[in-house]
């Protein structure tokens, strides 16, 4: 008899929303642009708590986008999804504004 579990690649959940690939490609956009302008010298430390903070970003966005694929209600689907939406604005703002603005 054939073992009729499913195999662990299929309970795998996907994203196919444009907005997390378009959040994750400036995260990734925004850590290349950090690293070219960390000095060679002297003060490290804000370049390396930027970095931190766009991976922290880039993961806890993961994070809601694979909650929300797993969501079965479509009301609540829909209202996690604006919850993404809004983390993921909200992030990229502020991250822009630490790097550009040197905070």
């Amino acid at each position: 008899m054939p073992d009729e579990t499913p195999l662990p690649l299929a309970r795998m959940a996907t994203i196919n929303k444009p907005s997390f690939w378009t959040f994750i490609g400036v995260c990734i956009s925004l850590y290349i642009y950090n690293k070219i302008i960390a000095p060679g010298t002297g003060d490290l430390a804000p370049y390396v708590l930027n970095g931190f903070f766009i991976f922290l970003a880039a993961f806890i966005g993961l994070f809601l986008n694979l909650i929300a694929a797993t969501i079965k209600s479509q009301a609540i689907n829909r209202i996690f999804d604006i919850i993404c939406y809004i983390f993921e604005m909200a992030s990229l703002l502020l991250l822009a504004a630490r790097i550009f603005l040197k905070w």
